[in-house]
């Protein structure tokens, strides 16, 4: 099929996450929708009606060169900090039951908005994701890319934000990339003793060691994490069906496993 935003064969360059740019190569399209390949990788989607031409992403030309395979890698449940947005709606997809038009999330998201618009893409409406960014431009330019709701502040306000609200997310997103710690832990709190998720609903974290020297640190940092959030699920009524296990969770980068992505998928 034929589109004006490039060929359906071929490779494309893409900026993920980490700011990088990695070449995929195209399998298949369908209108502005590209399925890509990294070698290694699992096949994912991309809609280029989605994310800004030339800043975001470039064709590559008719011969392209081998894709580009990430140096960085998660070992075990997802296979690389680019992909953890997509593990999250994959998990959303296979254990919420609300439709996602109607379904509401609140994240930590960063200038690029790639989790916010990975939610917007898999169905979410903008003014039904709230969003945490402490400084005041890159909210607003969140806010002015999205059209989601926007809480200049922490996490922590954000939720009760929501809490005053009375909000109810269908996925929660707390990415932290830092450790757990007592503003954190009381966002965590306020989530669960609040009442904040539905039943069926998901909560991923992310846990950053990477300013730590001590490489057993991001480990115990993930187990922590992991632990604190089943006592604080079983303390108010949840019961967490599936989690990601703290030693499948680590991203490594230069060798070093500095972080982990803990997906949890709340029963009731």
């Amino acid at each position: 099929m034929k589109s004006s935003h490039g060929p359906s064969k071929g490779s494309i360059n893409i900026k993920w996450n980490d700011g990088k740019w990695y070449v995929g190569k195209i399998t298949s399209q369908k209108g502005t929708v590209l399925m890509v390949h990294y070698e290694g990788e699992p096949i994912l989607s991309y809609d280029l009606k989605k994310h800004q031409k030339g800043t975001e992403w470039k064709m590559c030309s008719s011969k392209p060169s081998k894709p580009t395979k990430p140096t960085d890698a998660y070992k075990g449940n997802v296979s690389r900090k680019n992909l953890q947005n997509e593990n999250l709606v994959n998990a959303y997809a296979r254990h919420c039951k609300v439709w996602s038009s109607k379904a509401r999330a609140c994240v930590i998201d960063a200038e690029t908005a790639n989790s916010t618009r990975a939610l917007i893409d898999a169905g979410f409406r903008p003014s039904n994701i709230t969003v945490a960014n402490w400084n005041d431009s890159i909210s607003e330019s969140i806010r002015s890319r999205t059209g989601a709701t926007v809480k200049t502040g922490s996490f922590l306000m954000a939720l009760a934000h929501g809490a005053h609200a009375k909000h109810k997310y269908d996925v929660v997103y707390a990415d932290f990339c830092g450790m757990l710690k007592g503003t954190q832990r009381a966002a965590i709190a306020l989530l669960f003793d609040a009442k904040l998720l539905k039943p069926r609903s998901v909560l991923a974290i992310t846990i950053c060691a990477r300013r730590n020297k001590s490489s057993k640190l991001s480990f115990a940092a993930a187990r922590d994490a992991h632990s604190f959030v089943k006592r604080m699920a079983k303390k108010n009524g949840y019961v967490i069906s599936t989690s990601t296990r703290p030693s499948k969770s680590h991203y490594t980068e230069k060798g070093k496993a500095t972080m982990s992505h803990l997906v949890f998928e709340v029963l009731h």
